[in-house]
């Protein structure tokens, strides 16, 4: 049996605000495996970041309590130290930020910021890492390289700069790179050309991508799976073929159904879900799509909907129980 690379068992996290404990994540569960890209696909506030930077072990300040899982290679990185995750973070698990322009030193040129890594986490000397540096800038496609390793941030663009992250958070050849929701803040020509260049590294280096995004189109372009994530739970899992053509959950049916309204407007009025997401302050074990689905049944008020499979494809939704029974 393959052992995951990553296994999220049972994740809670709960924040501490003005307003009372909000309970941000409930109950995650997913794996990820060696050579993969993995779409990690909801709307803002649903909880991928939140998932991001619990497998970093970088929690916000306002965290109340942190319970679960969280297994690399087999051993649990809540468990850590914080001198064992510092060996983790950019050697082993890389992490590629939604602006380049904060994730980058403006004070420091790109060869200073890419030595400083490689000197860290690679062991290199400094006339190594600078070539290392050169060798994929030229990777990642960034022409006159030398050159670029002498400018600082301001100097370059924004796709550049995106580039030079990408080559920087590579570089050490990481098993795992999170890349959050990285093409934001990018034009959508040079959005489209960030991706292809994720995807041909990823086959070339090796490794796996989780890529954490609210925008249906760039995880159908490049990923091998889909998590979809709602309220602070993963809905629905599966190959992306699978949960684009045939999706399980009245959620991601929801989503697909208003991507296609809004890639065909014209006159007509846009396709949305009715309600709004739950409160996260509210502690419940019902289905939190309950209120706003079409589908709902007296069972979906009663007991929360197991994760039901069917060929490595997983829906949390009583619906697909009763077919499922209906079918036997």
């Amino acid at each position: 049996m393959i052992q995951p690379l990553v296994d999220v068992c049972q994740l809670f996290l709960t924040l501490e605000t003005l307003h009372g404990s909000l309970h941000a994540l409930r109950g995650v569960n997913f794996q990820l495996y060696s050579n993969e890209i993995v779409g990690l696909l909801g709307e803002s506030g649903c909880g991928k970041s939140l998932i991001a930077s619990s497998i970093l072990k970088i929690f916000p300040s306002s965290l109340q309590k942190v319970s679960g899982q969280i297994l690399f290679q087999g051993s649990d990185i809540l468990k850590y130290s914080d001198k064992q995750i510092e060996m983790v973070r950019g050697k082993k698990i890389g992490m590629i930020f939604q602006d380049p322009s904060l994730a980058l030193n403006p004070t420091k040129t790109i060869a200073d910021q890419f030595i400083e890594g490689l000197l860290w986490h690679c062991q290199l000397n400094k006339q190594e890492a600078y070539y290392q540096g050169i060798n994929w800038l030229n990777k990642v496609g960034i022409n006159n390289a030398a050159l670029r390793m002498k400018q600082y941030p301001h100097e370059i663009s924004g796709g550049m700069k995106q580039r030079v992250i990408i080559a920087m958070t590579l570089a050490c050849h990481p098993s795992l790179v999170i890349a959050d929701e990285p093409t934001t803040a990018l034009d959508v020509t040079t959005q489209r050309q960030v991706l292809n260049l994720l995807k041909e590294l990823q086959k070339e280096v090796g490794m796996t991508i989780l890529l954490i995004t609210h925008d249906l189109g760039v995880a159908v372009h490049i990923c091998d799976r889909l998590l979809i994530m709602y309220a602070g739970q993963i809905v629905e899992s599966g190959s992306a073929k699978e949960v684009i053509q045939s999706p399980k959950h009245p959620y991601t049916q929801g989503l697909i159904q208003a991507k296609k309204s809004l890639m065909h407007f014209q006159d007509e009025v846009l396709f949305t879900l009715p309600g709004s997401p739950p409160s996260l302050f509210a502690q419940t074990s019902l289905c939190a799509f309950g209120p706003r689905c079409r589908h709902a049944m007296r069972i979906c008020q009663k007991e929360a909907p197991p994760m039901n499979e069917n060929d490595h494809h997983k829906a949390a939704c009583w619906l697909k129980v009763k077919e499922k029974n209906s079918d036997a």
